[in-house]
């Protein structure tokens, strides 16, 4: 019971977490200080997303399970981040979560980052708004192309990164769930998204696509 307890907090919701009665939020009204956004007036947007994405790349993801130990500390993304703009924790099966988010600006408008943390440590972490802008769109027979069991990397090297994607790892399995929203070939709002286990495709499903 422990273990479907905490599959909750891979979901990286600010909102859930707000709304847990133990929760404790700190909003910072501040711009963030971080290396990154000192750098945005002298290069262009897609140069500091890049930057920000690499970041969040780096990032490595500690088990769950085991108070995320082997997990990039919180101090060492503030580092590359600067103060982020808000925090929240949560007590959940005796541990504390915290789940630090830093919302870009300048450059990097309309990105956010969002990673909780147990003991300092990284336990799962989520990136959105990237929109990024692709060479040529992505249609239905794309998606249907996409078999079970393609690696992640082979997936970003035909179609591009996902606009939003988040990463967690419990008792030493990975789940990635990746979703792309621009150079969409469809109606309206098309999107698909993708899941991810321990690297490998698992499951799939798309709204709106055409070709």
């Amino acid at each position: 019971m422990k273990k479907i307890g905490l599959l909750g907090l891979t979901l990286l919701s600010v909102a859930t977490l707000s709304a847990c009665s133990s929760s404790k939020t700190d909003n910072k009204n501040t711009s963030s200080s971080s290396s990154v956004e000192q750098t945005t007036s002298s290069t262009s947007a897609e140069e500091t997303k890049k930057t920000v994405r690499s970041v969040y790349d780096s990032v490595v993801v500690g088990d769950l399970m085991n108070n995320g130990e082997g997990g990039t500390t919180k101090d060492t993304v503030i580092n590359a981040y600067g103060n982020p703009a808000s925090t929240s924790t949560t007590s959940l099966n005796g541990m504390t979560v915290e789940q630090v988010t830093w919302i870009g600006n300048g450059n990097a408008t309309g990105i956010t980052v969002s990673i909780q943390f147990i003991n300092n440590n990284a336990t799962s972490k989520m990136i959105s708004g990237f929109q990024f802008s692709r060479d040529s769109k992505i249609g239905l027979t794309e998606f249907n192309n996409l078999a079970t069991g393609t690696s992640y990397t082979d997936v970003v090297n035909t179609l591009g990164e996902p606009d939003t994607t988040s990463e967690s790892l419990i008792s030493g399995s990975k789940s990635v769930t990746a979703n792309w929203i621009t150079g969409i070939k469809g109606n309206v709002g098309a999107n698909f998204v993708l899941q991810f286990t321990n690297d490998s495709l698992t499951s799939k499903s798309q709204s709106g696509l055409t070709d």
